[in-house]
């Protein structure tokens, strides 16, 4: 356990390469599996009774911790350029906002329909949590100041990721 803990540890310090792995939700899921297996380890290593062992988890959840502060907001600007690109013939525009990017943005036509929202959201909901947006805000045309939005206790991007579900 020491050794994958130190692995783990010299891999981040080393500068993990999640550039190659952007552009797809495939790839969002991965980076999402990468920190769950991190906080597994990491509770596994807590759990030790070899006191070397708790704190080089101790050591490992920092460095964890930074790199998802840094990642998520990238992560939700990626879902929401790709979202984008694939509602476009669907007249619906996609963008974030807000800092850490924890805003997500649907435009189009099809928001005039509160039943449409209702059905976007649910649709939308288990990876706008995965995440951890703060709001969905759905407007019917560009500019529009008046918005429909749905509040999501989305969780720190410093906290663990335990459930991908």
């Amino acid at each position: 356990m020491q050794q994958q803990l130190e692995k783990e540890i010299k891999a981040i310090n080393d500068g993990i390469g999640f550039d190659i792995y952007r552009g797809t939700i495939e790839d969002i899921d991965m980076r999402l599996e990468l920190f769950k297996s991190w906080n597994d380890l990491i509770e596994k290593g807590k759990q030790s009774n070899d006191s070397k062992i708790q704190t080089i988890s101790k050591q490992l959840e920092a460095k964890v911790k930074k790199v998802q502060q840094k990642e998520f907001p990238k992560m939700r600007k990626e879902y929401a350029d790709i979202a984008d690109k694939l509602l476009w013939e669907h007249n619906i525009d996609v963008t974030v906002t807000g800092t850490g990017n924890k805003y997500i943005n649907l435009t189009g036509g099809i928001f005039a329909s509160n039943g449409n929202i209702k059905d976007t959201q649910t649709e939308l909901k288990l990876m706008l949590y995965k995440l951890r947006f703060n709001q969905t805000r759905y407007r019917w045309y560009r500019n529009q100041d008046e918005y429909t939005y749905y509040n999501m206790k989305g969780k720190s991007d410093t906290e663990p990721v335990t459930l991908l579900y």
